[in-house]
């Protein structure tokens, strides 16, 4: 098994980079990783449920701009049924 060569990622914007240059989903997905990073590092338990909260509306934001279709189960439990 070889380790992953992380270099090949692409860099990732600080959320004030991102900002600064006006662009709504570049700014978006920098804070998109962000939160994930404090999330991941170990925040305080009680920071979590914001940091989570704040992530899946993040990631709701990105998904409208790039045009993606909701499909998750709760959209699919929300819609209404068609008649037989």
């Amino acid at each position: 098994m070889t380790d992953f060569d992380f270099s090949t990622l692409p860099t990732v914007d600080t959320v004030t980079t991102a900002a600064a240059s006006g662009n709504r989903l570049r700014t978006l997905k920098a804070l998109r990783e962000q939160l994930a990073e404090a999330i991941d590092s170990g925040a305080a338990p009680s920071a979590l449920p914001n940091l989570t909260k704040r992530l899946m509306d993040v990631l709701d934001e990105i998904e409208k701009l790039e045009g993606h279709e909701d499909t998750t189960i709760d959209h699919a439990i929300a819609a209404p049924d068609e008649p037989l």
